[in-house]
């Protein structure tokens, strides 16, 4: 399934968690794929196996917890009118490390509870490859300048000789 979400420009999801829980099939997708700090966007999507439908109408409640922290922040999953079935819940996480993250599904009936513990990375950029090619960039910039200025300079003694 190739989903797309809105957030820091625009990004993929990655298929995060499958369950079959009886007739109810569980599909947890997150982006960015590569989950570091700052906005994390996870997508639900809920379907009946039996009748090949999305369900609608449930209560979808994501909680985040560092792991050795009591700061909990929460996010409630909102369904959308356009993809039936499809709950989102938007996080903004400020810190790395150790997190855990409870995806709580009920209805009248019953409830699912999925526990996943992720590791939230630092956003590093230099260590990425735009970051490496950007300062090589500005090296060769800053060579070619200081190649102008050595040049002119030699130019400049030839004339004056």
């Amino acid at each position: 399934m190739n989903l797309t979400a809105q957030g820091e420009g625009y990004s993929s999801y990655e298929l995060f968690y499958q369950e079959k829980s009886g007739d109810t099939q569980i599909d947890i997708y997150v982006s960015p794929q590569k989950i570091s700090v700052g906005q994390v966007i996870f997508s639900i999507k809920i379907t009946d196996t039996v009748l090949k439908k999305p369900i609608e109408d449930l209560k979808v409640d994501i909680y985040a917890t560092p792991l050795f922290d009591y700061e909990k922040l929460y996010s409630p999953g909102l369904s959308s009118v356009d993809i039936p079935g499809n709950y989102q819940a938007k996080f903004q996480i400020k810190k790395s490390g150790e997190w855990v993250f409870d995806f709580i599904i009920e209805n009248e009936v019953n409830s699912i509870i999925v526990s996943e513990q992720i590791n939230i990375i630092n956003r590093n950029r230099n260590s990425s490859k735009f970051g490496l090619g950007f300062i090589a960039i500005q090296f060769i910039f800053l060579a070619g300048i200081g190649y102008i200025i050595y040049s002119s300079k030699k130019t400049k003694k030839k004339l004056s000789l």
